[in-house]
């Protein structure tokens, strides 16, 4: 189960209405991204999986990760706070 602080939790929140850019979450996603693989119980498709970690876990640049998928990295600007929303529900 992921550590997240309560500022943590309300970031989250606000990220996955749109309200904040993923730089403001980088902690609360690392948490959830941790939890996920630590589980075993793997859903997530293997191209969000490497997502996950390139970016959360290595702090990848956004123009690695286009690279990384073949997908302009605006795609997965957007397909983060869907992912971050899979996760939380995934984990709570």
């Amino acid at each position: 189960k992921p550590r997240l602080t309560r500022v943590q939790k309300e970031k989250l929140k606000r990220y996955m209405k749109g309200d904040l850019t993923y730089e403001c979450v980088v902690g609360g996603m690392k948490e959830l991204t941790f939890a996920y693989f630590l589980s075993g119980d793997y859903f997530l498709e293997e191209k969000v999986e490497k997502v996950l970690v390139a970016k959360v876990l290595q702090g990848r640049s956004w123009p690695e990760i286009e690279k990384l998928t073949g997908e302009r990295f605006s795609v997965w600007f957007e397909r983060m706070h869907e992912i971050a929303s899979q996760l939380q529900a995934f984990i709570s």
